[in-house]
């Protein structure tokens, strides 16, 4: 006969989902927000290096500390991106959630 509780461990990582749930849609949301005008900044600056018209060093040296810091923005969302799916793997969501609709429980 199913119990209509969830055990304390499915419990904790129900309202961890609950709690972390737009979190991990702003995290989509962010890493595609972000990568998208990163791709453009960098490419654009990789067009001005690569361009014919000559530049002086202080311009090649601002173009490239554009491209070093736009490098550092894509880095950090990776990791964060990273840190995002490591915490979703940490949670065994499945489980919670088939004891959660096996058993009709609820908060």
């Amino acid at each position: 006969m199913p119990t209509n509780t969830l055990n304390e461990r499915q419990h904790r990582d129900l309202i961890v989902l609950q709690q972390l749930k737009p979190y991990l849609a702003e995290c989509l949301s962010l890493n595609h927000e972000i990568n998208n005008p990163l791709a453009g900044i960098i490419g654009y600056a990789e067009y001005m290096l690569d361009d014919d018209q000559p530049l002086t060093e202080d311009q090649r040296h601002y173009i490239g500390q554009i491209m070093r810091c736009a490098e550092r923005i894509r880095a950090q969302v990776a990791t964060l991106s990273q840190q995002k799916a490591a915490l979703a793997e940490k949670i065994d969501l499945e489980a919670v959630l088939d004891e959660f609709r096996r058993t009709g429980a609820s908060d």
